[in-house]
């Protein structure tokens, strides 16, 4: 698995951009690739996750399982850890 990220981190958020600077700051330099699934954010979610070089994703709220299944299929890692914000 040359090319393939070790770890993905992926983030269910909505209205996080209070709480998101610091999950993002936590997994830096641990996770290779950090994937956030925002499910109607008002407020600077999406917008701090792509300056924090996360892949950032507007979907749908479909419940926790649909909505995390969906999320963690976007996930390149081998391993895949996964935190709700929502």
């Amino acid at each position: 698995m040359p090319d393939q990220p070790l770890l993905s981190v992926v983030i269910i958020t909505r209205n996080e951009s209070h709480n998101l600077p610091r999950l993002l700051e936590s997994v830096r330099g641990v996770a290779d690739d950090i994937v956030v699934f925002d499910s109607g954010s008002e407020d600077d979610t999406a917008s701090l996750a792509k300056q924090a070089g996360a892949r950032v994703f507007d979907c749908q709220w479909q419940g926790w399982s649909a909505t995390k299944n969906k999320a963690n299929a976007e996930a390149k890692g081998a391993w895949t850890l996964s935190f709700g914000c929502r």
